[in-house]
Order: structure tokens, then C-alpha cells, then sequence
């Protein structure tokens, strides 16, 4: 099929591209390769629904057949979902398919085209008009496309500064999507503060925000796992607990992830001073 996708440079710019790994990225293409980019009517269900740009009727099955052959469908149910969270898309589920609304802020300025298509037609219609009205309309399309992208490039502007800023509604919303999954996955552990502004300490709070921004989902639900399944993490073994602010430390993330903490001869903080406390009444008594 011939043809090109129209993927707008704002997806490129924000937090969420860099958040996401190859497969993930590969199946948000999928979805922009497919969406709407005029009104047009299509079957959802047994009614007839018009599609409005950014739109898309399609099912997980159909979203794995243009995938890597690598991708799942439980991997691009996970993505919908967080995508969801995270306000880059919305999705209807029924027994007929999802239909995925992609949210203005990350569409194509489609409109741009509709206008300047309209104002094409408008021009071929009136071919009597004088050399001196064509100039005009052709000044003003200049004009208005001008206005157009300056518009567009302080939007993108204004967007990129939103989600720099420490403290911003996006960096929350990440930071809720990392508690989430750590709250779903480690339910042994403690439950992490509700905001990021909760944690006094500005230090924790600059660590727990490099690491929503840096760190990739994937990796961090791997990191729940592994550390709920330690007896030595989750106080099956002890009173100690890891917490999320824990996990957010690199250094406590990459022994996780090496197995440094498997196996037996692994000491919890409090057995490490339990042990001291012992050898240091073995040397008194000697």
C-alpha cells in the first residue's frame, strides 16, 4: 500500500517517546499508520459511527499482525492501558474491537490541510476572478500558513516547557503510573505517598523524578517483581522492608536486576547490625 504516516514532531519532543523502549514505540506507529485524518463512517458493532481525525477501530489481534513478530498481545493490552493513564489516548472496549481516540495535543495539525484543501477548491470554482483577487487570496493563504506554523511552533514550545518543569502535572501523572505499579506489583510492601510533593526531603524527591522520567516501565515492573519475590525485600524474612524510594536508588535497582540479593548468605540491613552487635560482644568477652 502506498503512502506515508504522519507522526507530529510534539510526539517526538515529549517525556513519553523517550519513556518508551523499540516495541513499544513500534506499536504506537502501528497506531498512527491507521488513524483517521478526515470525518468518514465506519461499522462499530451493529451501529455506524463517524470517525473524527485521530480515530482508529481496530482489536489487539489486528494490532500484533503489523508488529514485530516479538510483540504480544498481553504487551500491547499493557501499553494501551498505560497510555491511557498517562492522557495520550482513550479507549472503548466491546465485543466488537476498541475504538482509540490518539488526544489532540499529539495529532497531526490535520485541520491545516482541510483548510488549505477547502481554499484550493474555493480557487478553482472562481475562475473568472481577476489577476488582482487571486494575489489577495494567495497573499492571504501565506498569511494564514504562516500564522499556522508560528502557532504550532509556540505550542510545541509552551508543551516542551510544561513537561520540563519539576513539580508539573505530567511529571505527576508519571510518578502515579510508577506508584501504581509499584503498589499492583510489591503488595508486601509499603505503600508509597499519594504526591511526589509528600516527600520532604528534596533530594528523594529530585531521585524519584529522574527516575519516572529516565527509567522505562518495563525495567521498573521487572524491579517490582524480583523485589516482592525476595524474602529479604519483602519481610518474610525480618522486619525490614524495601520501599519506593529504595528502589529508586540506581545502584539498589542494578543489584536487584544482577541477582546480588538472591540466594542464601544475603543479610537485610538489620541482620547486618545484628551480626555487628554480636561480634563486637564475641571481642568483649575475649
Amino acid at each position: 500500500m502506498a503512502g506515508f504516516v504522519i507522526i507530529p514532531w510534539s510526539y517526538y519532543q515529549s517525556p513519553l517517546y523517550h519513556n518508551l523502549n523499540s516495541t513499544q514505540r513500534d506499536i504506537v506507529t502501528q497506531l498512527y499508520k491507521y488513524i483517521s485524518h478526515n470525518p468518514r463512517e465506519e461499522m462499530f458493532g451493529l451501529e455506524i459511527i463517524t470517525l473524527q481525525p485521530g480515530q482508529l477501530i481496530t482489536g489487539l489481534t489486528d494490532i500484533k499482525k503489523h508488529c514485530h513478530k516479538d510483540v504480544g498481545i498481553q504487551r500491547i493490552r499493557t501499553l494501551l492501558r498505560n497510555l491511557e493513564k498517562l492522557r495520550f489516548l482513550t479507549c472503548k472496549t466491546t465485543n466488537h474491537g476498541r475504538l482509540i481516540t490518539i488526544l489532540p495535543e499529539y495529532l497531526p495539525a490535520l485541520q491545516c490541510d482541510t483548510t488549505n484543501r477547502q481554499t484550493n477548491k474555493q480557487l478553482t470554482g472562481n475562475q473568472q476572478a481577476t489577476n488582482k483577487q487571486l494575489t489577495s487570496i494567495q497573499s492571504n493563504k501565506s498569511t494564514k500558513s504562516t500564522k499556522s506554523r508560528e502557532e504550532l511552533d509556540k505550542s510545541a514550545r509552551a508543551h516542551a516547557r510544561e513537561h520540563s518543569l519539576p513539580g508539573s502535572m505530567y511529571e505527576q501523572e508519571q510518578y502515579e503510573l510508577y506508584r501504581q505499579t509499584f503498589a499492583e506489583l510489591c503488595p508486601s510492601l509499603p505503600s508509597p505517598h499519594p504526591n511526589l510533593t509528600n516527600y520532604e526531603d528534596r533530594d528523594t524527591r529530585e531521585l524519584i523524578r529522574l527516575t519516572v522520567q529516565d527509567y522505562s516501565l518495563d525495567k521498573w515492573e521487572r524491579v517490582c517483581r524480583l523485589t516482592e519475590q525476595s524474602p529479604w525485600h519483602s519481610g518474610k524474612e525480618g522486619t525490614w522492608r524495601a520501599t519506593f524510594d529504595w528502589l529508586c536508588y540506581p545502584k539498589n535497582r542494578t543489584k536487584i536486576l544482577s541477582g546480588a540479593f538472591d540466594g542464601a548468605g544475603v543479610e537485610t540491613p538489620e541482620q547486618q547490625c545484628a551480626r555487628c552487635e554480636r561480634e563486637i560482644e564475641m571481642e568483649k568477652r575475649l
